[in-house]
């Protein structure tokens, strides 16, 4: 296949760099959730209806880069539907290279 972009993107982040929230639950299912599907987050700031938020997971380090670089793959694109009981937050997989999991990182980005 030729002349296609990746379905996720690897990227290398400061290291202060910290998430605003993490994947917690889905709705109905027990790994994993895609496009389209409904997801609970714990977010550290309160967030706003239609805010949306960029997927990250945790990378290794490869044998060429920085020893002590920290990576990341950008997943996929969620918004914000409302909120859900015990602080959490609904939201809405409205784009994905590869499955969401549980424990995937947000971070409050302008898309």
């Amino acid at each position: 296949m030729t002349g296609q972009y990746p379905s996720t993107t690897r990227h290398k982040v400061s290291k202060d760099w910290k998430d605003d929230g993490k994947i917690t639950e889905f709705e109905g299912r027990e790994i994993m959730a895609a496009q389209g599907d409904r997801i609970h987050a714990k977010l550290t700031e309160t967030a706003v209806v239609g805010e949306k938020y960029a997927v990250y997971r945790r990378d290794s380090v490869d044998e060429m880069d920085d020893k002590d670089g920290i990576y990341l793959h950008r997943v996929g694109v969620v918004e914000v539907e409302g909120p859900a009981d015990k602080g959490k937050t609904i939201l809405k997989i409205v784009k994905s290279g590869d499955a969401i999991q549980l424990g995937d990182m947000l971070k409050r980005e302008q898309l």
